[in-house]
């Protein structure tokens, strides 16, 4: 009777965890697809969703607002891109293999999200795409030690090379081209392309 309770017990708590395991799949990351090393990455959520991501560099240091535009302006196959916002760990995990893939491996190298605290409630939202005005989840990101700092100048949300791996940062969303640390610093940004069907398909 006892090993019967036993292998009972241990049935049970393997079953549970099966149970975490299959329904904690919010962050789960999919599968990656490289289009080429100049062109991104490639992501589809469950929903069947379609998301690209490009990494751009410009040609001068960027304040926050101006990614916003730039990002707008670009197509991919017909759709419309935007700064990139990142709400489930595939698309997370994407990019940074991405900047890890393609940018130069310099401390502080970053690239602008389209995310911010414009408004100073020491609460990052999304300001583009479709999930503009949403909470940015903090419990996603992997986030450089000590980070988000500096809550009244630093307002603007991206991504940082610092010692070998990329972690979020905020940034002064335009006094990052005066900044003697950011100048030089902040020239790209990550484009997404997101649409349903096949069109962004690699």
């Amino acid at each position: 009777m006892k090993i019967f309770a036993r292998s009972m017990r241990y049935w049970l708590v393997a079953l549970m965890l099966t149970v975490v395991v299959r329904t904690d799949t919010s962050l789960a990351v999919a599968p990656i697809v490289q289009f080429n090393p100049n062109t991104g990455c490639f992501w589809r959520g469950r929903d069947g969703v379609a998301h690209r991501f490009e990494l751009v560099k410009h040609w001068q240091n960027l304040r926050w607002a101006e990614a916003v535009n730039f990002a707008a302006s670009r197509r991919y196959k017909g759709v419309k891109g935007n700064l990139a916002t990142i709400t489930v760990g595939g698309e997370d995990y994407c990019v940074r293999t991405m900047m890890l893939n393609r940018m130069p491996w310099l401390d502080g190298n970053g690239v602008w999200l389209g995310g911010h605290d414009l408004n100073a409630q020491r609460q990052f939202r999304w300001a583009v795409g479709a999930a503009k005005n949403s909470t940015v989840n903090r419990n996603l990101f992997l986030w450089h030690t000590g980070q988000p700092d500096n809550p009244e100048t630093e307002r603007c949300l991206g991504y940082m090379l610092r010692d070998g791996w990329v972690g979020a940062n905020n940034y002064p969303c335009d006094t990052v081209i005066s900044d003697p640390y950011f100048r030089e610093k902040m020239r790209h940004y990550i484009v997404e392309y997101s649409a349903k069907g096949t069109v962004l398909n690699p």
